[in-house]
């Protein structure tokens, strides 16, 4: 399952849904939940090691954020990557 979400502010309820397997992208306001500092990526980071997260090169740059200033378990991909994920990951379900 891949779950698409787009809002810092979404409730961490999400997190309920979330399998072994499952890949999360973070995309618009969203990519803010990875900064290490956050509490959402405090959430993040308990989440199993099978749980892959991501989040959109272009998000991220248009929100001035670093690599550095992410999680460790953030994966930086770009938009060719995004429809790979969609095509490996069915259903697809977004969270905004």
């Amino acid at each position: 399952m891949l779950h698409l979400i787009s809002r810092a502010t979404v409730d961490d309820v999400f997190l309920t849904r979330i399998a072994p397997d499952d890949a999360i992208v973070l995309l618009d306001d969203a990519v803010f939940r990875a900064v290490k500092s956050s509490q959402a990526a405090q959430v993040l980071q308990q989440l199993p090691s099978s749980v892959s997260c991501y989040a959109l090169t272009d998000q991220l740059a248009c929100r001035g954020l670093l690599a550095e200033e992410l999680i460790a378990s953030l994966q930086i991909i770009d938009y060719p990557a995004l429809v790979e994920l969609t095509v490996a990951h069915t259903p697809i379900y977004t969270w905004s």
